[in-house]
């Protein structure tokens, strides 16, 4: 525990759901690897996507998801997000078909990140850790110590991934 101001008590760790030291050591060190201002580890893949898009959705919008996602992702926007008031399109991954779902409420278009073929990544916003921490999509601590100790040869892993590829493409 530490104090913030007067007599208020800040329990970051106070609960396994609301995160833990190991996991934001590794966010701290996954953001500066990006240089990025912040990253937010999910204890699963469709915690970060749900938040993502709840945080960020509105009732009476439109949101616009590729058919390529992950099929669970396309599950939850066909079948759950009409219950909280959202119209969803699923387009081809083309800009053309996503640019003729586009309607005046749109306010989300959903595809994988990094897209391909040119791995751009979408800032997420500040307020996803809070709903993080209050549905308890934290990763463990083994799940962060081993993704940290993964870190610490990333750089020497992907140097040796990027030779082997270029070698066996130029052996092709």
């Amino acid at each position: 525990m530490k104090s913030k101001g007067e007599g208020k008590i800040i329990r970051e760790h106070e609960y396994g759901r609301y995160g833990n030291p190991t996991q934001h050591e590794c966010e701290y060190k996954l953001a500066s690897i990006e240089g990025a201002e912040r990253a937010i580890l999910f204890s699963i893949g469709m915690a970060a996507v749900i938040l993502t898009i709840m945080s960020c959705m509105k009732p009476e919008r439109h949101i616009i998801f590729t058919s390529d996602c992950y099929r669970q992702t396309r599950d939850f926007a066909a079948n759950m997000l009409d219950k909280f008031g959202v119209e969803v399109s699923i387009v081809d991954l083309t800009s053309k078909a996503i640019e003729n779902a586009i309607r005046p409420n749109t306010n989300i278009i959903s595809t994988e990140s990094p897209t391909n073929p040119y791995l751009r990544i979408l800032d997420l916003p500040n307020d996803l850790n809070k709903m993080q921490r209050m549905i308890g999509a934290t990763p463990g601590p083994l799940t962060c110590f081993l993704l940290e100790r993964g870190l610490k040869t990333f750089p020497l892993r992907m140097e040796h991934h990027n030779r082997a590829g270029t070698s066996h493409s130029r052996d092709a």
